[in-house]
């Protein structure tokens, strides 16, 4: 329990009076003030410091310029002069000139110049001497270049070529002596003369050099962004002071720049950073302003090839293979090379041209190419592609004779989900076709109902954006015995004694006929019976409709009689196909085998043999044959009739 008489010292509790409230206010502003002069001094400083050295570096490479042949006479404006220093001696005379033949400078570097305002002030400021050739550092006075920066843009530029003048010695520009060189013709002696006498002046002993800055050190190559083929990989760094120690710095780190003693050409990558002064051994001298240098890698993109099929487009019905050449754009010396990838795989490198199989892609074809630098100072170019359209093939039709009823049926023989199977139906007598349909199904044509004949005309059309329509298959609704009969035929028809059996010659005349009705405009047809004798009874012409009904009645008039000479009737068709080389058929029909003539099969399987080589089929139709001999001779001629190509 505290004692009430106790009472806590006065000092422990007391509060500030009001006048040491002030003066505590007072003092925290006058601290604040110092704290804020302080930085400012500070962040000019160090602006200055940056100004100074900025100059020096740029006053080093002005040094460079002219020593190289360079000329600022009358240039008096800052901006010009770092342009000067940014341009490339004229290729005509770099090839003799020995020294320095690019730019002096980073081409990024650009003055800022001081505004109205700051020149009023007195501020750090370069100014240039037009009569010294150097940026001078001022405080006041007329506006100078307030600070150097990079700029992006103005390292992309090209800021031209200069004719320079000639250095002191040149090199060769042909064969032989590195350096031009011509013995000097010998001097002229003259007489005795008089040499004349003077007293000579005494020496003035020269006033000391007062203590100053080293220059500062020269890079071989300064800073800047050069090409790939004009980077340096190393920097030669000289003292144009003669004494002193180079010191180099490459990296930094918290504590600042890690200098250390420049001992032989510095190793240079891209994007590095190189600061280099000469430190000085001490007495009348004091340690240079440092060089600076920043090396940039001009990055050049490759041109993307381009991608050249041998053909448009890719066709599945021929199945022909379509050669795809990539060609590289970009010159040899840029040491490039061609990826390509097909249809979304990975990209492998392309040795030459490529043999792409139609139906290897059947679902779509698509190639990408790009090229990839295989040096540094590149970049890969932007892939192109290409695709090719994949034509379709045709469908195949499927026709079935019954009577006068034709069975349709359609094949499709591409790829499932990339077209439909279309169709329409054409009167071969009036020409007018029917709307085209999607097939769906087997369809059934009454051919009793064309006159002359029908044809079914199919498609297969694309429902992809990487197909095209195929072309057009048809088939027509014209035979003879179920049979199908070519635009230009021969009819070998038996007319021997058995024809009169059984109502086969009047079958075989109505079935004559009607094939004739069916025959197009410009068909053409050749009739030729046959019984102990074969007889040409149409001879080998056009088949107009007056020429039809000529033919026609000369079925009608036929009559049965006499025994079977097979071999006399091929004959006279292989006559016939011998001059005529457009025949495409020999269609032949008989009721029993052989009687007379060559009646042997091998003799008979000759003549079809010759018939088939000259690119005509040979057609057999055996009539209503009772026995298996009969039946197995039409048989080999069907084989045998092939058309040889």
């Amino acid at each position: 329990m505290l004692n009430p008489r106790h009472r806590p010292p006065r000092s422990s509790c007391g509060a500030f009076s009001l006048l040491e409230v002030l003066v505590t206010i007072a003092v925290l502003g006058i601290l604040a003030i110092v704290a804020v002069e302080s930085t400012t001094r500070l962040r000019e400083g160090a602006t200055a410091t940056k100004l100074d050295s900025d100059v020096a570096a740029i006053n080093q490479s002005i040094k460079v310029y002219l020593a190289n042949g360079g000329n600022l006479d009358g240039v008096t404006d800052p901006a010009a002069v770092l342009e000067k220093l940014k341009t490339r001696r004229e290729a005509s005379d770099a090839a003799a000139f020995a020294g320095f033949r690019s730019d002096m400078i980073d081409q990024r570097v650009v003055p800022v110049l001081q505004t109205v305002a700051e020149a009023a002030q007195r501020t750090p400021r370069a100014v240039w001497n037009a009569t010294a050739k150097r940026f001078d550092m001022a405080q006041q006075g007329a506006a100078g270049v307030a600070r150097f920066e990079l700029d992006a843009a103005a390292g992309r530029a090209d800021h031209g070529v200069e004719s320079r003048e000639a250095g002191a010695v040149a090199l060769n520009r042909g064969d032989g002596w590195i350096w031009n060189y011509e013995d000097a013709a010998p001097p002229v002696l003259s007489g005795p003369g008089t040499i004349p006498v003077t007293t000579p002046t005494p020496l003035v002993p020269a006033a000391p050099t007062p203590p100053g800055r080293l220059q500062a050190p020269v890079f071989s190559t300064p800073g800047g962004t050069y090409r790939y083929n004009t980077f340096p990989d190393t920097v030669t760094i000289t003292n144009p002071s003669g004494t002193g120690q180079i010191m180099v710095g490459r990296s930094w780190t918290a504590d600042g720049v890690q200098w250390e003693a420049y001992t032989g050409p510095v190793t240079i990558e891209p994007g590095s950073h190189l600061l280099a002064f000469v430190q000085s051994p001490g007495g009348e001298y004091t340690d240079s302003v440092a060089s600076s240098g920043t090396y940039e890698l001009e990055i050049i993109e490759l041109e993307a090839p381009r991608i050249e099929p041998s053909a448009s487009l890719m066709d599945l019905d021929s199945n022909q293979t379509v050669s795809i050449q990539i060609v590289n754009p970009n010159p040899s010396d840029y040491r490039s090379y061609v990826e390509y990838a097909l249809s979304d795989g990975n990209y492998v490198r392309y040795e030459g041209p490529l043999s792409i199989s139609p139906s290897s892609h059947a679902a779509g074809f698509e190639i990408a190419a790009r090229v990839v630098p295989s040096m540094r100072g590149f970049e890969a170019s932007e892939p192109v592609t290409r695709w090719l359209p994949v034509k379709l093939r045709p469908p195949l039709i499927d026709k079935k004779q019954t009577g006068a009823i034709f069975d349709i049926t359609l094949f499709d023989r591409n790829p499932a989900n990339v077209g439909t199977l279309r169709y329409l139906i054409q009167d071969l007598r009036t020409g007018t076709r029917t709307a085209w349909q999607d097939y769906s199904a087997a369809f059934a044509i009454d051919g009793s109902l064309y006159g002359k004949g029908f044809e079914v005309v199919t498609y297969a059309a694309t429902t992809s954006t990487r197909h095209l329509d195929s072309s057009e298959s048809s088939a027509q609704g014209r035979s003879f015995f179920g049979t199908q009969v070519a635009d230009r035929a021969i009819l070998v028809l038996d007319v021997s004694g058995s024809m009169a059996s059984n109502g086969r010659l009047t079958s075989l005349k109505a079935e004559a006929k009607r094939l004739l009705s069916a025959m197009p405009q410009d068909g053409k047809i050749s009739i030729i019976s046959f019984s102990s004798k074969a007889k040409l009874e149409f001879a080998y012409q056009t088949t107009t409709s007056s020429k039809i009904t000529q033919a026609q009645g000369i079925i009608d008039s036929l009559k049965a009689s006499g025994l079977t000479n097979y071999s006399e009737s091929l004959n006279m068709a292989l006559g016939i196909v011998k001059a005529n080389p457009d025949v495409e058929q020999v269609v032949f029909l008989s009721d029993g085998a052989p009687t007379t003539g060559d009646t042997s099969t091998n003799g008979i399987l000759r003549i079809v043999d010759s018939i088939a080589a000259l690119k005509v089929a040979v057609s057999p139709i055996g009539y209503q044959m009772t026995t298996d001999a009969e039946r197995k001779l039409i048989q080999r001629m069907k084989e045998r009739g092939t058309p040889t190509f």
